[in-house]
């Protein structure tokens, strides 16, 4: 058999053809874009988890407050008969020498009974919200101290006794101030009910910010705790 010629080792390579240059030119360029999409989709990932494994944490660090808040009613139910409201005021006023107003504005202005009756400190009173992030400082020794705006994330109830409906809500976080609704982003979609039992629960928040219980709004008057009346919501400042 005739052999063909051999070219020499030390001949140059031919050119590759153009449309293979062009592939391997796009086959490089998509490696690349490959791994610019999975280096973003990842970055995307973790920015997506962070706020939720934030919200987590906000969520267990406001019922572990709430249920704080729970032992210092029931102390100050135990000590006054009833929950801080109009009445229970002027007895710690005439009981203690509290330099502080207790008025029933706010949900501020009725908790600082709590303060001055020595059953609490203002710690408990706070839970990282998007509306009242300001960590309380502990000293509430005057009116411009004692769960000053901001130090107290909140609402409070009125009208909660241990001897009645002890399914009744005396204690929601996070509301929306001068609403029934919640802030459904604060804490995952859960908002935090202190009932007068001083059960602590997470309900969950619809898309409109409304919970639900019994198949009705939890504020709707005519759900079985509120006694047909509306409830009397005291915001946080």
């Amino acid at each position: 058999m005739r052999l063909l010629p051999q070219p020499r080792s030390d001949t140059p390579k031919p050119a590759p053809e153009p449309d293979t240059a062009r592939r391997s030119s796009l086959r490089t360029l998509g490696n690349w874009i490959a791994a610019l999409c999975l280096v973003l989709a990842l970055a995307g990932l973790v920015r997506t988890h962070a706020p939720r494994r934030n919200h987590a944490k906000q969520k267990g660090e406001a019922i572990a407050n709430a249920r704080q808040v729970a032992l210092a009613l029931f102390a100050f139910d135990a000590k006054y008969g009833s929950f801080p409201d109009s009445n229970t005021a002027a007895d710690v006023k005439a009981g203690t020498s509290t330099p502080l107003t207790l008025g029933d504005r706010s949900s501020n202005q009725l908790l600082r009974q709590l303060l001055a009756a020595g059953v609490a400190d203002e710690q408990i009173f706070w839970a990282r919200t998007s509306i009242w992030s300001r960590r309380p400082d502990n000293v509430f020794n005057s009116d411009t101290t004692a769960l000053a705006p901001g130090e107290c994330s909140f609402a409070y109830v009125l009208g909660a006794s241990s001897p009645g409906n002890l399914e009744r809500p005396v204690l929601t976080s996070p509301m929306i101030p001068g609403t029934n609704r919640f802030d459904p982003e604060t804490f995952d979609d859960k908002a935090i009910v202190v009932r007068a039992d001083l059960s602590v629960r997470a309900e969950t928040i619809r898309p409109d910010g409304r919970v639900f219980i019994n198949g009705m709004d939890l504020f709707d008057p005519r759900q079985p705790f509120w006694g047909g009346k509306a409830p009397d919501i005291k915001w946080p400042e």
